[in-house]
Order: structure tokens, then sequence, then C-alpha cells
């Protein structure tokens, strides 16, 4: 045996051993999960990674022992790949990686996302707290229902890029975009929608550890997209009502000093006059028919979207 050919049998039983011993014991490279149903999307990432690594055991595993039971000099022979070995042996592989790993990925994901995608059934939780969220270059706004739970009132809540929930209630959040095509990632809680001009998204979750977590664009939307970051604050449920009914009674004086000072045209708050039905259960995203008071989203000019020389520091307007 050659050394070459050593070398290539050492290699390929050294990887059949360690590399799936290395694959179970780092596993998927994920953040800490905070979410009630995050284990879902934790699973799929798991289980495949195990399968991978069995296929890894017997591709590796194969090569070492070719390697190993043909090494010598021996006269050469060949097939043309029409016996019954040479023809169950591919399509077995192919039907552990299609029926197996596909099929489990398949299967599983199907599943769970009756769960994953059911936002209207979440919204009619009477503890669900509903955000309106407005995606644009390079800030997320979001609006909250004061006490009234009712959108479009002067007790709406609106911050921008740090956002409050409380631990162990529903989160339905509509997303929408004003100019450029976003996408929200809250890798804490397994959740990452795009948010598409003209459309609106919505997705829930629910957080069950307390902490400040980053809320994140995973989708390039410009010069400053690397910037367009926020924290998503989870806290205790007394401590979220406490901190929503003093930003509503701030909303209601503010808009109280605007009514005495008789301005003629307020500037909208959001393109968000209302709540959003989805069309159908398991909607997740429809095009976005938003009208009222202020600019409807569909028909935002480029005069209305801030520009990009505007805000040299997109941290400094929050």
């Amino acid at each position: 045996m050659t050394s070459g050919r050593r070398f290539f049998a050492a290699a390929a039983l050294v990887a059949a051993v360690v590399s799936p011993g290395v694959a179970l014991a780092l596993g998927p490279s994920l953040p800490p999960d905070a979410s009630a149903e995050g284990w879902r999307i934790d699973r799929l990432f798991s289980s495949t990674h195990v399968l991978v690594a069995l296929v890894a055991v017997v591709a590796f595993g194969g090569l070492a022992l070719a390697l190993l039971r043909y090494r010598g000099p021996r006269a050469a022979s060949y097939s043309h790949g029409t016996t019954g070995r040479a023809i169950a042996w591919p399509l077995a592989a192919a039907a552990f990686v299609l029926l197996v790993v596909d099929g489990n990925l398949f299967v599983t994901s199907t599943l769970d996302l009756r769960t994953l995608t059911d936002v209207r059934a979440k919204a009619e939780d009477p503890d669900a707290v509903k955000i309106q969220l407005t995606a644009r270059q390079w800030s997320w706004e979001a609006r909250y229902p004061g006490p009234d739970d009712t959108f479009g009132t002067a007790q709406d809540v609106v911050v921008t890029d740090h956002l409050r929930i409380p631990v162990g209630r529903p989160v339905v959040v509509q997303l929408a975009s004003v100019d450029v095509v976003h996408a929200l990632n809250l890798p804490n809680f397994r959740v990452k929608l795009q948010a598409i001009p003209g459309r609106i998204g919505s997705v829930w979750f629910q957080a069950e550890k307390k902490g400040r977590f980053e809320i994140a664009c995973a989708q390039h939307c410009g010069t400053f997209h690397y910037k367009m970051r926020g924290v998503l604050e989870v806290v205790d449920d007394d401590t979220f009502e406490e901190w929503l009914a003093r930003e509503a009674d701030d909303a209601v004086r503010v808009q109280q000093e605007r009514d005495r000072a008789d301005a003629e045209e307020a500037p909208p708050r959001s393109p968000w006059p209302r709540w959003e039905e989805p069309p159908e259960a398991g909607a997740w995203s429809w095009e976005a028919g938003l009208e009222g008071e202020g600019a409807p989203l569909l028909e935002r000019s480029s005069e209305d979207r801030p520009a990009e020389g505007h805000r040299d520091e997109p941290g400094g307007a929050r």
C-alpha cells in the first residue's frame, strides 16, 4: 500500500469516526432560545444535524473500506453499473436522503407550521399583545394600542427601536414597510419575516424569559442597513402594563397640546389607521389596503421617505 493510499485511508477513517461526534457535540450554532415555540425550529436543526452526521459516517466509512480493501497491486476490473448491487446502493442512498432526511424536514415543518402560522387564533386571545411594526430606513417604529385596546386613537403608544413586551403572553406583530424591502429578525425568538412594501406580514411569538434581546434587519436595505438594530425588552406583566399606561397618558397629553395649538395639519404618526385582520386563517402575508388618516401605505411617495443623506447617524433619531 503506497503512502498516498495510507494517508487517504487514515483520513477517511478519522473523518468517519470524528466528524459525527463533533457534529453532535457542537450541535447547531444558534443563540439561546427565549420563546415558547422556538424549540420547534431547534428540533429541525438538531434532527437534520444528526441525520446528516449518519450520512457522513456511511460515506466516509465506505471510502475508508474501499481504500483498505483494495490496497496493493491487483488487476483492474470494469463494470457498466448494470448489476443489481451497482443499482441498489445508489438507490438506497438516495432513498435514505429523500425519505429520511428530507422527509423528516417536510413532515415536521408541515405539522409545526399549523401552530406557528395560526396568527388569527393568537390575535383573538384576550391576553395577546398586538403591535403594528413599521420598517423604514433605518429604524423600527412600533405602535401599541393604549388601555382602550383600539388602534388609531389618541392613546396609541408609538416607540422607535426599543420595544417592550410582557413575558408569558402571546405577541402578534403586523409588519409593513414604507420604503424598501426589510426583514424583521428576532434570533432569540426564532422569528424572521420580510417587510415588503405594499404588503402586510404577520407573525406571533411568546417570550418565556425576561431580558433584553436584539432586533435586527436580515435584508440589505441601503447604506445604513448595518445600523438598523433595536432592542426587544421582555419584562413582567405588571411592569409592561404600567409602562403602557404611562406612555398612553403621555400620548393623550401630547394630542391635547396639539389640539390646543389648533394645528391645521398634524403629521400622521403612522400609516396604520386600524388593525388589519388576515383574509383567511393561516395567512401571514397579504396585500396592504391601508387607508384612512395619514398617507395610505401603498401611496407613499419618495418625498415621504427619509433621504439617505438626512440621517448620518440613524441611532441619533431614536
